[in-house]
């Protein structure tokens, strides 16, 4: 038995290495990752296209090796591998993406990637192939249209001409080469991710990850082990480890979306991390260094997220070292135009429409309107226009009754969100000001307060603990 066991063991050692060096000499560059995002092989053709010895690569993070950035704006684009793994189905890019090589060097490249699994359909890591693509002189020009300095009415993505938003830009290109946390604030619609995304892209850590977190679209339980990750055996359902979003942002850029979504106890964890720059996955007991750059959002001033108890003044401090207002587009109405121009050419060019534009007096409507959900509301108007008016030029007929009307239409602006998370946030809001009343009316008695609210003394602590100083 033991010698049969041996004789399998060899065969199955020679067939690894022969796949090995199969795919070391097949024409498309392979690389595979462990779960964790570790690069385990890579063969000569990888080698080639991102400039990096296998030698060199092993052990290191996929993002530090395989940069991936957007042909038209030249944002960085989130490799297919991490899909893959969480999916464990097979996947890729949709289109042709620009891959910046270590010495600079850009190439068109396709990939795709599908998730690796042992005996027993365990995902244990992932495989991505990619090939190079041959495009003509004036398709490997776009990414150039796009740059900062080009002919692109923007940067890095975000489009504006105004002086509001060229300060911002320029603002933008001085600290993004810098290491320090950003709070970024601004009404809701009015382009904030599209701000943390041009720091990281600009930053010396985009050849890693951008791990943007949706502080308010996920439930408060689940968010600390999205954040943190688990032990196996930490909890009733942890059958396996779980790595948290903040091992994913190693080297990158964690992206705290709505943040005010973190109640005071997850925002005093993560005041620890920032402080220490390590944790540990929840029952666990082994630290974790973490090195990556936090930037933060919401949508109002941090002060006043502060006075009212939203955000802890200890985090607020550590988060906002550099602050970043985006302005609401009714305080930049000069870039409407090219912003309407630039969201009816991209719908009709992507559901391949005859190209559309609109008439001086719709534009006129346009541009005075208010946009109380700023650029997305925008940009939703004008993406239904395109697809649904017959001909070629948009006129006042076409417009919505609101905008010719010069009201805004609020009850459409929830539409763009589960009513799930609508109903979340408004009882969020709900329960704060009822208890922050409620404690001050009370001199923060908690007895009286839990025998006013018809509730426990355990609920009215679970309350503060959440919000923090009410």
């Amino acid at each position: 038995m033991a010698i049969y066991k041996q004789r399998m063991e060899k065969q199955l050692t020679k067939r690894a290495d022969r796949f090995a060096t199969t795919l070391k000499s097949i024409g498309d560059a392979v690389i595979t990752v462990e779960i964790n995002g570790l690069i385990t092989f890579m063969n000569l053709v990888a080698e080639r296209l991102t400039g990096w010895k296998e030698k060199e690569a092993l052990g290191s993070r996929l993002t530090e090796v395989f940069h991936i950035v957007d042909k038209e704006t030249s944002e960085a684009v989130s490799e297919p591998l991490t899909e893959a793994m969480l999916s464990g189905e097979i996947g890729g890019l949709q289109e042709p993406v620009i891959l910046v090589a270590s010495d600079g060097t850009e190439r068109f490249i396709n990939d795709s990637a599908a998730p690796i699994t042992d005996d027993t359909k365990k995902i244990t890591g992932a495989v991505l192939i990619f090939r190079e693509i041959k495009v003509d002189e004036k398709a490997s020009n776009r990414l150039a249209l796009a740059k900062p300095g080009g002919r692109s009415p923007g940067f890095a993505g975000m489009i504006g001409q105004s002086n509001i938003m060229r300060n911002m830009f320029e603002r933008i290109s001085q600290i993004a080469k810098t290491d320090a946390s950003v709070l970024i604030f601004g009404e809701t619609g009015s382009g904030k991710e599209l701000v943390a995304h041009a720091i990281h892209s600009q930053s010396l850590r985009k050849r890693a990850d951008f791990v943007p977190v949706d502080c308010a679209a996920i439930p408060t339980d689940l968010l600390e082990s999205e954040l943190f990750g688990f032990e196996k055996g930490a909890f009733t359902g942890a059958v396996n480890r779980k790595y948290g979003l903040l091992e994913f942002a190693h080297k990158g850029t964690l992206f705290l979306d709505e943040i005010l979504g973190l109640d005071s106890r997850l925002q005093v964890k993560l005041l620890r991390v920032l402080q220490e720059g390590c944790f540990r996955r929840i029952g666990g007991e082994q630290l974790i260094n973490v090195d990556m750059r936090v930037v933060g959002a919401m949508n109002k001033p941090p002060e006043e997220a502060v006075s009212e108890g939203g955000l802890r003044e200890d985090l607020y401090y550590r988060l906002n070292v550099i602050p970043i207002h985006v302005p609401p587009l009714r305080e930049r109405r000069s870039d409407i135009p090219i912003m309407v121009s630039h969201f009816l050419k991209n719908t009709c060019t992507r559901n391949h429409l005859e190209a559309k534009e609109i008439s001086l007096e719709a534009m006129d409507l346009l541009t005075n309107y208010q946009w109380p959900g700023n650029v997305r509301e925008l940009e939703n108007i004008m993406q239904r226009l395109a697809l649904l008016i017959s001909g070629s030029v948009i006129n006042v007929k076409d417009l919505p009754t609101f905008i010719k009307s010069g009201k805004s239409d609020r009850s459409d602006l929830i539409f763009d969100k589960p009513f799930s998370e609508v109903k979340k946030k408004d009882l969020e809001l709900l329960e704060k000001r009822y208890f922050s009343r409620l404690l001050k009316y009370t001199n923060y008695n908690i007895a009286k307060a839990a025998r006013l609210a018809g509730v426990s003394a355990r609920t009215v602590y679970r309350v503060i603990d959440r919000y923090g100083n009410l």
